[in-house]
């Protein structure tokens, strides 16, 4: 059995974007500090908020907010490894070798 990653990536992987502004940022900023984002994809063109639209091109890493911002925005992948098949039957077989 050959585990592919590459397959799995759309389906079973879920990006939580999340802003983090300078202390010094901004009121625009300072109001996105923190919030999240999900239900977005790294494979979109932008990361966009339903108040503020565009953010972020995620093929660059622009800040749309204003020009020299210095904010960040971190990317977590969230893997649901228990809907694919092969891991599973994976961890079983480990369970049982131990």
């Amino acid at each position: 059995m050959t585990f592919e990653p590459e397959i799995y990536t759309e389906e079973y992987v879920t990006y939580i974007f999340m802003w983090h502004s300078m202390g010094d940022a901004c009121r625009k900023c300072q109001s996105l500090n923190g919030q999240t984002f999900e239900n977005q994809s790294i494979y979109q063109q932008m990361l966009w908020s339903p108040i503020w639209g565009d953010l972020m091109d995620l093929d660059t890493g622009y800040l749309f907010t204003h020009p020299n911002c210095r904010c960040q925005v971190e990317v977590q992948a969230q893997v649901n490894i228990k809907e694919i098949d092969e891991l599973t039957e994976f961890q079983r077989f480990l369970e049982i070798m131990v």
